[in-house]
């Protein structure tokens, strides 16, 4: 303890300098002005302290373009919260398509593109990008029962990820986050051998629930990217998170009720027509 409120503590600053090699030990200078009793502040100037890519270009480019993508994010979501299991094939062909081209994304801007890349270089990505997310899941879509557990896995990451921003980010440890992501992804993962119609009728209205009021958001304002929202719940931050953040993952959970008591409703209408068609009883 440095007192009876505080206890003892070390800040650094890295400053970026790309002249410097990743393998040179850097020097700290002690900074007067910044440092307190309980807490002295150090600064260097290091490659270290350089960033590597910007996430939120990809939000400044779908930001910029929100009524686009709001638009097509709410008829993909309303899909999949309708009509995700009656038409598996292409459900999951949907589903692997929009994963590859959020990995595409994700490597290009972090790896390769600048901050400041043009508009047209987005466009260009994005089109490439679903080009080749449409082969993929053209071919994902030929294998239902892989493309099946691998639709659980996602879902169940999803719930762990949103289980951490929500209640378990007070422990402030990543391992929790991929604890949570592993254990509800494997889990619907192997469940979708076993109850293969509930667990593609929850997944898809767990998917159609996000794109659906994701896509809303994009247009009414109000929803903090998510890696922003991840960094300060992360840092216990969580008073800066907008009332409204909750108010859209509340109207996701009602959403998500009502997609699969909807397709629930679907799958017992069919199953009722079913037993009244002799071809298919013989």
């Amino acid at each position: 303890m440095c007192n009876e409120n505080k206890t003892y503590g070390i800040s650094y600053e890295i400053v970026c300098d790309p002249e410097m090699d990743v393998k040179d030990t850097p020097s700290f200078t002690f900074n007067q002005d910044l440092s307190t009793k309980c807490r002295p502040y150090y600064t260097t100037r290091h490659k270290s302290g350089c960033q590597i890519g910007d996430l939120n270009a990809i939000w400044r480019f779908v930001e910029a373009n929100s009524m686009i993508f709001g638009i097509v994010l709410m008829v993909l979501g309303s899909y999949n919260l309708t009509l995700g299991r009656k038409f598996v094939r292409p459900t999951i062909g949907i589903i692997f398509c929009l994963t590859t081209v959020a990995i595409i994304l994700f490597l290009f801007y972090v790896f390769l593109l600048s901050d400041d890349a043009e508009k047209w270089v987005g466009w260009l990505l994005l089109t490439i990008s679903v080009i080749l997310g449409g082969i993929v899941g053209f071919f994902a879509s030929k294998l239902i029962r892989v493309g099946v557990f691998f639709i659980g896995v996602w879902s169940g990451a999803g719930i762990g990820l949103l289980l951490n921003n929500m209640i378990f980010y007070k422990i402030n440890n990543v391992a929790v986050l991929w604890v949570l992501m592993a254990v509800f992804g494997i889990t619907l993962g192997i469940l979708s051998f076993f109850w293969y119609n509930y667990i593609v009728i929850i997944c898809t209205s767990i998917f159609g629930s996000y794109l659906f009021v994701r896509g809303l958001s994009l247009m009414a304002g109000g929803y903090p990217n998510e890696f922003t929202i991840y960094e300060r719940m992360n840092s216990h931050d969580i008073d800066s998170v907008p009332g409204t953040f909750y108010a859209y993952v509340a109207g996701m959970v009602v959403v998500c009720a009502l997609g699969i008591f909807f397709q629930l409703w679907l799958k017992k209408k069919e199953d009722k027509k079913d037993e009244f068609d002799i071809y298919k009883r013989v």
